[in-house]
């Protein structure tokens, strides 16, 4: 299977220097996870079974979590989603001094129950998104999570938020999406 799409949505940064040069070791290293999480989740969708995956919510909705089965082996079934970190719990204080407020993570939990974490320090909610019912930030989406699921043009969208650290004061929150065709598109 492959991505159709893979886009990183940043204001005033060339995608180039994103990528390769932020100066915060915790958010770089978060950054840098994000494509990598997008790969381990294309990965992992794309040998999901097509019916499993006809309950994903359609835009403007999404969800932060997604529940599978395989195409072909075990019935048992798997989940993408977001979870709090341990580390910083929700509570409005950035308990574990990154300089980030209640972030979460993207975690897998496989068929046999084991659990992956595969991207860390993601915000709870998406870029310039806030919890009021609307869209504020214009992507097509209502109160978007930092981590995202739904279905658009027969394949699923998802997303992940992280924020980056430039020198200065300023984070900023980046979106990273990935289209994923899944074995029955």
């Amino acid at each position: 299977m492959k991505s159709f799409r893979t886009q990183a949505t940043v204001a005033g940064l060339a995608i180039g220097a994103l990528l390769g040069g932020c100066q915060s070791p915790t958010t770089q290293a978060s950054l840098a996870s994000g494509p990598e999480a997008l790969d381990r989740v294309e990965a992992i969708l794309s040998t999901a079974a097509p019916e499993s995956l006809a309950r994903v919510s359609r835009a403007p909705l999404a969800s932060s979590s997604i529940e599978f089965t395989r195409a072909e082996g075990t019935e048992a079934p798997e989940r993408l989603e977001m979870l709090p970190d341990p580390e910083d719990p929700n509570n409005g204080v950035d308990d574990d001094g990154d300089g980030l407020v209640d972030e979460v993570r993207l975690v897998w939990t496989s068929s046999k129950g084991s659990t992956e974490v595969l991207c860390s320090n993601v915000l709870p909610l998406g870029a310039d998104e806030e919890l009021n019912g609307m869209d504020d930030n214009g992507n097509g989406l209502i109160d978007e999570g930092g981590v995202t699921f739904h279905r658009r043009r027969g394949q699923v969208a998802v997303s992940i938020t992280v924020s980056i650290t430039v020198p200065g004061p300023d984070a900023t929150p980046t979106t990273l999406w990935r289209y994923v065709a899944t074995a029955g598109d």
